[in-house]
């Protein structure tokens, strides 16, 4: 584990002409030291590439024997939607650079004499690196926000351990009084922790690295713009691909000073749960409720003395008890874990609500009950509603998928298209509506989005009930929970069969 700054930049040229692909080689890794050029003479070699060890940009000729540039990057982009590709050809034309774009091309760019095309390849790939590593970058740094930051005084943060790069939440910014939307460096933000502390912090972090397992630590921390802070830090390892490294950020600072004062302290936490608009609540092992604060008081419309030895299960309708105890239940085992169930309130109303809890457990590790926040989903209720306008009334066909990608809902726009209804086609595979000779390349979209790969593209052949086979140009977006899992899959497509015969007419 170096912890190091530099964070190179690895192409993958293909092309057929190997004494052309090495002189490329030669004047990018000049241009920029930074890059580390591999090589490939032909598609299927690329291919086989990226299986192996994806680059963090592809530049490829077009005219290729076999498999063609187009060809090329159509591959790629069922599997690495996202991955930067430039079509770096000598053969140009209005129609090649156009179908490129149809296909997803991240940059297009003409063979010249002379050296300074590889000066403008140079600035092309550095570009398009730099884009996607900044959208990835906001894409972690969003879900960081969603699983660190659900309630106050907490940040997140996420490391890599071999170039030293961090990713911290505007929450873990507010904690280490530093700007937000800053990430520095480990070795800079390590120099504000006490100097006994330094070395101590690299080696949890290491241990984290080596071992696979969750490490914590307790820190002291004084930034030149802020206060002498406290800070418990938990770093847990993560792997998809290399090792990263996500981490919690709590300031303990009061808790520390006030360790002594236990009934001051106790005060103290009453208040700050009662600032909170969240129910906060705290169940034993038995389903009995322990602590609550006023916002859960108020919602639920139950006085203190209600609630104290109330079981929780009695602030749910009958329908939804079973699934609220199998929710406690599972939590009890470790892990955080998220139901959604209505809240049923003194004078009998339903109020939807979302409960985020985790295991409780005393000063010797045992299990002593579930600790959580409960918070009001009545707005994701309502921009549900409108989702379902909008799949109702969308003028695209709108399809909505189960987790095994077979068919659960569609508008009537996709009964339209597809000649099927709705009865017709639900419980059935999409296998049922993809042409054959499609079958293969539809299948490793589906793949993609059950792995939860997010969104998708894909234009192929489509059977009707009918039997007439049309062209539909279909959109895809899996839905995840917060460990990744795929929930359900949306699909919006149209019927693009007069546009392609347009085109093709357009060529001819």
């Amino acid at each position: 584990m170096s912890l190091g700054p530099q964070q190179d930049i690895r192409v993958l040229h293909v092309d057929d002409d190997p004494e052309f692909t090495d002189l490329s080689r030669a004047f990018l890794e000049k241009a920029n030291n930074q890059f580390a050029v591999e090589t490939a003479t032909g598609a299927d070699e690329g291919l086989d590439r990226l299986d192996t060890n994806p680059p963090d940009c592809i530049v490829s000729d077009y005219n290729m024997p076999g498999m063609d540039g187009l060809e090329f990057l159509r591959a790629v982009r069922e599997e690495h939607p996202d991955l930067p590709f430039v079509l770096f050809t000598g053969k140009g034309s209005e129609t090649i650079a156009s179908d490129a774009i149809a296909a997803g091309v991240t940059d297009y760019l003409q063979k010249r004499s002379g050296t300074e095309q590889y000066d403008l390849l140079t600035n092309r790939i550095e570009n398009a690196v730099q884009a996607r590593r900044e959208a990835e970058r906001a894409e972690r740094k969003d879900e960081l926000m969603r699983l660190t930051e659900f309630a106050g005084g907490t940040g997140g943060f996420e490391l890599d351990p071999d170039t030293g790069e961090v990713i911290i939440t505007d929450g873990a910014c507010r904690i280490l009084d530093i700007p937000e939307q800053s990430n520095p460096s480990l070795d800079r933000n390590i120099q504000h922790y006490h100097p006994d502390d330094q070395e101590r912090i690299r080696q949890t972090i290491q241990r984290a690295c080596e071992t696979g397992e969750q490490t914590q630590g307790t820190w002291r921390y004084h930034h030149p713009d802020g206060e002498a802070k406290l800070l418990d830090i938990t770093y847990t390892p993560t792997t998809n691909g290399k090792t990263t490294i996500r981490g919690s950020i709590h300031n303990i600072t009061e808790q520390a000073e006030r360790q002594e004062e236990l009934e001051s302290k106790r005060r103290f936490i009453r208040q700050a749960l009662d600032t909170l608009d969240d129910v906060f609540y705290v169940v034993d092992v038995d389903g009995t409720l322990r602590r609550w604060n006023e916002t859960g008081r108020d919602v639920t419309g139950y006085s203190d003395s209600d609630l104290d030895g109330m079981s929780a299960l009695e602030l749910f309708p009958e329908d939804e008890r079973e699934r609220v105890w199998d929710g406690i239940r599972e939590t009890l085992t470790g892990g955080i874990q998220t139901v959604e169930a209505d809240i049923r309130t003194a004078d009998g109303r339903r109020l939807p609500y979302e409960f985020r809890g985790a295991a409780l457990s005393d000063e010797t590790g045992d299990v002593t009950g579930v600790v959580g926040i409960g918070r009001d989903m009545t707005e994701r209720r309502q921009r549900q509603q409108q989702f379902e306008m909008f799949f109702e009334d969308s003028p695209l066909g709108a399809v909505q998928w189960d987790e095994e990608f077979r068919f659960e809902r569609v508008n009537e726009r996709a009964e339209a298209i597809l000649g099927y209804s709705e009865a017709e086609l639900r419980g059935e595979s999409w296998s049922m509506i993809v042409d054959e000779d499609d079958h293969d390349r539809v299948a490793s979209v589906v793949e993609s989005l059950l792995d939860g790969d997010g969104e998708t593209h894909i234009r192929n052949r489509n059977t009707r009930a009918d039997g007439e086979t049309v062209t539909c140009e279909w959109h895809n977006r899996a839905v995840t929970d917060a460990d990744g899992n795929t929930q359900t899959i949306f699909s919006t497509f149209e019927d693009v069969t007069a546009q392609r015969e347009r085109g093709a007419t357009d060529t001819d």
